[in-house]
């Protein structure tokens, strides 16, 4: 999962200080939903109902952030 995180992340500037993964509401698509699936060898619809939360605007959905921080940040 890292690695397929770091290729969507390419070309931003990253400090690895984890505040965004904190502070930022991160988006994710039908397609990025099936690509963790598939990374953590699950269905998308368990990812989706795991790891993301529905955003206020229709169509709108989240990675999950229990205790304000994204559910895949380990430590920081």
């Amino acid at each position: 999962l890292r690695e397929h995180v770091a290729r969507l992340l390419e070309g931003f500037d990253c400090q690895q200080c984890a505040n965004c993964c904190r502070a930022t509401r991160v988006p994710v698509s039908e397609t990025e939903i099936e690509v963790i699936a598939s990374l953590l060898k699950m269905t998308p619809w368990e990812a989706a109902r795991m790891y993301t939360e529905k955003g206020e605007e229709a169509g709108e959905v989240f990675i999950r952030q229990p205790d304000g921080q994204c559910v895949f940040l380990d430590g920081g």
